[in-house]
């Protein structure tokens, strides 16, 4: 490894290290006003704290990932879709919990998870195979849950407004 910019690390520059912070930088640039905004209108200080809570989360398992994970290099963007679709779904929860006026609890198992699988990784204590399809259900649990949370959303608009949500179009003129 070469030192980069006169640097007084070693450094070396890889597609999924400017990937992991290119991402982390655009994330604290966009969050950053949220954060600030909301921690300003917060009757509660500290849940306000505690409600940012999951955006570290995900920049910590990032850095995690980046470098303890055996498949960083490989699937590194992998890794970012994963990471990017539990700070969808975390955000999506808080978002409507706030316009609902409900208190949001900022504490997930998925990040726990994570760190036992990437454990497991990191100290090879399970094959290739089944590590990486531990990693694969997790993004796809993922996935499932922000659809979850999508499909409620929805329809419970919907209901309220009540209105159909997927109909066939004659079954619902026959109805009215």
């Amino acid at each position: 490894m070469q030192k980069l910019l006169g640097l007084p690390f070693e450094l070396q520059v890889t597609k999924g290290l400017v990937i992991s912070i290119a991402t982390g930088l655009l994330s604290i640039q966009y969050n950053f006003q949220n954060f600030y905004f909301g921690w300003l209108a917060a009757k509660d200080k500290t849940h306000a704290l505690f409600c940012m809570l999951p955006f570290f989360q995900v920049l910590i398992i990032t850095w995690l990932a980046f470098t303890y994970s055996q498949f960083w290099a490989e699937y590194s963007i992998c890794f970012i879709f994963g990471v990017g679709m539990l700070i969808t779904n975390m955000t999506g929860n808080l978002n409507l919990k706030s316009c609902a006026g409900v208190k949001y609890n900022p504490i997930y198992i998925d990040p726990f998870i994570f760190c036992a699988i990437l454990y497991a990784d990191h100290n090879r204590l399970l094959e290739r195979q089944i590590l990486m399809a531990m990693y694969c259900l997790l993004v796809l649990e993922r996935i499932i849950m922000y659809f979850l949370f999508v499909r409620n959303m929805v329809s419970q608009l919907c209901e309220f407004l009540e209105i159909p949500f997927i109909t066939v179009k004659q079954a619902y003129n026959k109805t009215k």
